[in-house]
């Protein structure tokens, strides 16, 4: 390389400020550089002369242009080149002026040093600066711009117009960029949006643009001419036949900060940024599903219903809830609770109480609904074998779905282990029943004390006309005890008790008893004990022992805090060794005391017995709650179904068993004992997979297609107050234990609402389906997904904006942390006619006029710290 550098005093701007003639001789003894030359007017006549004689004189190939801003002179410098036959990639720009002496103007020894890595920088560009190799090649006669601002929008209609077809793509739901955002534009003060809303008619109407909004571009490829483009589409969940009333926004019950208004405002999940947006379509904002959704079992869409609640729509929330679950009363009090375990609140503070927000609304407005038998549409007859919460939730699915279902229970009572399982104190047999019979209004037949290989067989289903048959049996008998002494009288197991206790059976409770496990059924003996004992004047003496802590026990926290509220003790890190007996009859327990070993493969750490510390307690009844086993002499007449492992073999995907039409589910079926709300999931996913079998196709997914998960982002996250929780009655522990009435109390319409209001609507959209009922052109559906398209252009044009500085980087001066503290950007929309406030400058904290106003301006600029920017900003 044979360079010239050819510095510029810009008449003072640039020699008032930094020595040029040491700049000079260090730019002569680097590398490449043949010729140095100092001109008062680079870009006038004479500096042209000099160039060029230079150029003639020093056989030079490549010009360093040290002088002001490129973007300035750039043009007539490459002009030279050119007309000197240099090459289009000759000139290599050094910016003394706007980048050192014009900033740094205070600081001539720091702008000298500058200057010189600037123009060390600028001839070592010029160093790997090439002429391309000319081709001869196909050109694709469309072109793609990504950003549909105000630039954007320009560059398509202008290449629209010379008969290129364009692909503009734009990433927000509207086309108007950044310039629609504001109030007044630069430097004639015209209204931004007068001048922005021609563009965007003219954009969208031109039969060559076309306009791609909510898309990213994923890839590019290809040779120049034929790029190949990959583009996804995000679902806007709105279809074009929309006609922009604005009767969904007037019901959507989630509410967040408006960004096209920079925060100032708030705007519903379904909107449209402004009323003339490109395209006019609503669009929702749905970020995925919502921790609490993609945490339960079933997908019950909680924050929809929460939402509601918030908004004390209790009827349309309760319909929401039990769309999915034909047992939202039974889960507001039993269940697992996963959706809270996974709520976005917890990281604040605490988890948003779903589970008694759910039970509230089933209390409240469950009683007052009345379901219709549904229609029977299709000729086939099923058969459930089971009458348990996996049996009955299917019953109800295929009973909507069209078919004439009929349920065979073995007991005299319907529910399965939520019936018999599950003490009153905690689930009320009237509040079960309920929601049973709400089931069977479907129209769905229960039959009573039919014992599958006693009083009927698979085989005789099928004989009597029934074209499928699914296996919903359940675990109903422990599983056995293999400890020595287990045969004594006064052993017990949990689940046998149970059940005569609910079946209203004789039960004796003894008067020292030791209950063996950590789950919920295990509790629920000992605090069903503790009330026989009190009940029976005696002062209760029940022991619990489990032999992890309490961190591994399965069991819910709260019902351990309960049960020993009610006086239950609790061993931790024991196992049993033996059962102790005299003449046949309990008379204690011998314990190991353990300690957890390390995790293992599961990641579950397991107990390590410690040498030399065994010990008894004496007890006249132990009750043992460690498993569940299969009752199979229901398989009498059922060639060709198999059981493993204590489960029924099934398919994974389908459900269906070894022989033809058989399906199983709940706790039979191989992925064991499932809770409330897993068997409730079993069930549905039953109904459809029998739904596809019968009628021969794939017409409903059997594993429901999940969405990501949602995630607030940390910046939100951070700014919200916490809050407790609303706390909620229960009877006070002396009084409930020697009672069986329900032990929680539950949430008033007004705790309700409070406690709704704390979720954070961390997904967007809530899938509550409000919009879709509202909508009189029916353009709505929440179940749209994102697009994939592969387009080919010829050119591809960049016109992305700008990124706004985040202004809460600098901490000192209160943005995000007081009212009132507010970004150029927001005071803009403030100011727009089509802002939130239509113009009027109001404090955002009160809505008044502000009385005094401090403008800081160039906040982040020419800032070196670490929150700022060391350049001015682009756009200001």
């Amino acid at each position: 390389m044979r360079a010239g550098v050819f510095l510029c005093e810009c008449g003072g701007n640039i020699s008032g400020v930094l020595d040029l003639e040491s700049l000079a001789e260090e730019a002569r003894r680097l590398d490449g550089v043949a010729v140095v030359e100092i001109n008062q007017f680079l870009c006038g006549t004479e500096g042209h002369a000099m160039i060029s004689r230079a150029v003639d004189e020093r056989g030079l190939d490549h010009l360093v242009v040290a002088s002001c801003s490129p973007r300035f002179q750039g043009p007539t410098f490459e002009r030279i080149a050119r007309e000197l036959h240099l090459g289009e990639n000759a000139v290599s720009f050094a910016n003394l002026r706007e980048g050192c002496s014009f900033v740094h103007r205070d600081d001539p020894p720091g702008a000298q040093r500058k200057a010189g890595r600037i123009l060390r920088a600028a001839v070592a560009r010029a160093a790997q600066q090439h002429d391309l190799p000319r081709r001869r090649t196909f050109l694709h006669r469309s072109a793609l711009v990504v950003g549909g601002g105000i630039a954007g929008m320009t560059c398509a209609e202008e290449l629209a117009a010379a008969g290129i077809e364009v692909h503009l793509v734009e990433k927000e739901a509207s086309l108007g960029g950044f310039m629609a955002r504001l109030a007044k534009t630069f430097p004639t003060e015209d209204c931004a949006m007068c001048s922005l809303a021609p563009r965007l008619t003219d954009t969208a109407l031109n039969a060559r643009v076309h306009v791609h909004t909510l898309t990213d571009v994923t890839a590019i490829a290809g040779p120049p001419g034929e790029f190949q483009v990959s583009l996804r589409q995000r679902p806007r969940f709105v279809r074009e036949t929309c006609v922009g009333c604005g009767e969904c926004m007037a019901v959507c019950p989630v509410s967040y900060a408006n960004e096209f208004d920079f925060g100032v405002a708030e705007r519903t999940a379904i909107s449209r940024p402004f009323s003339n947006a490109v395209p006019a379509t609503f669009h929702i904002e749905k970020s995925g599903w919502s921790p609490c959704k993609s945490a339960c079992a079933v997908h019950t869409p909680a924050q929809g219903y929460v939402a509601l609640v918030a908004a004390s729509r209790f009827e349309e929330a309760y319909q929401l809830a039990a769309e999915p679950n034909p047992f939202p009363s039974v889960c507001g009090r039993i269940c697992t609770r996963l959706c809270e375990t996974a709520c976005t609140r917890g990281q604040v503070d605490e988890p948003v109480a779903i589970a008694e927000l759910k039970r509230f609304l089933a209390d409240t407005v469950g009683p007052t609904v009345t379901a219709s038998a549904a229609d029977v549409r299709y000729g086939e007859r099923i058969a459930i074998v089971g009458a348990g919460p996996a049996g009955l939730t299917a019953a109800r699915d295929l009973a909507r779905l069209g078919y004439a279902v009929t349920v065979f229970e073995a007991l005299p009572v319907a529910g399965g282990m939520l019936r018999t399982g599950i003490p009153d104190y905690r689930l009320p047999k009237a509040v079960l029943q309920r929601e049973i019979n709400a089931v069977l209004a479907h129209g769905v037949e229960l039959r009573l004390n039919q014992r599958a290989g006693v009083d009927f067989t698979v085989d005789s289903l099928f004989d009597e006309g029934y074209a499928t048959v699914f296996l919903a049996t359940g675990l109903q008998r422990s599983a056995p005890t293999p400890l020595p002494g287990a045969q004594a009288t006064g052993v017990l197991s949990a689940v046998e008790f149970l059940r005569a206790l609910n079946l209203g059976e004789p039960v004796a409770a003894g008067e020292k008893v030791v209950v063996v496990g950590g789950g919920d059924v295990a509790l629920d003996a000992a605090r069903s004990i503790i009330r026989l004992q009190q009940t029976a004047g005696r002062e209760p003496d029940v022991t619990l022992v489990y032999r992890r802590t309490h961190v591994e026990m399965p069991a819910n926290a709260s019902e351990l805090q309960e049960a020993r509220e009610e006086g239950l003790r609790v061993e931790f890190l024991v196992t049993p060794r033996e059962v102790l007996a005299d003449d046949g009859h309990v008379t204690g327990i011998r314990l190991q005391r353990c300690e957890l070993g390390e995790p293992d493969g599961q990641g579950r750490r397991q107990p390590v017995p410690l040498e030399g510390q065994q010990f008894h307690l004496a007890a006249d009844t132990v009750v043992f709650a460690v498993g569940q086993a299969l009752v199979d002499d229901f398989l009498t007449g059922c060639e060709g179904v198999t059981i493993e492992g204590n489960r029924i073999v099934c398919d994974p995907a389908t459900l269906m068993t070894g022989r033809d039409g058989v399906f199983a589910g709940g706790d039979a079926a191989p992925r064991g004992l499932l809770t409330a709300i897993e068997a409730i999931a079993s069930g549905r996913r039953a109904a459809r997979a029998i739904h596809n079998y019968v009628r021969g196709e794939e017409l409903l997914p059997v594993w429901e297609a999940e969405l990501p998960v949602a995630h607030l982002e940390e910046a939100k996250l951070a700014a919200v107050d916490p809050e407790r929780r609303v706390p909620f009655a229960s009877v006070d522990p002396h009084t409930r234990r020697a009672s069986w009435d329900e032990v929680g109390r539950g949430y008033t319409a007004e705790q309700a609402v409070a406690e709704a209001t704390r979720c954070l609507d961390c997904a967007g959209c809530s899938e509550c389906g409000s919009c879709v009922r509202a909508c009189p052109s029916q353009a709505i559906d929440l179940r749209e997904t994102a697009a994939e398209e592969k387009i080919t252009v010829g050119a591809v044009v960049i016109a992305t904006g700008h990124k706004e500085f985040a202004a809460r980087r600098k901490l000192p001066l209160g943005f995000g942390r007081y009212d009132n503290v507010l970004t150029q950007s927001q005071l803009a929309r403030l100011l727009s006619a089509s802002g939130p406030t239509e113009g009027l400058l109001a404090r955002p904290s009160d809505g008044a006029p502000p009385r005094r106003i401090l403008m800081l301006q160039c906040v982040g600029s020419r800032d070196c710290t670490s929150s700022g920017n060391e350049h001015c900003s682009a756009i200001c």
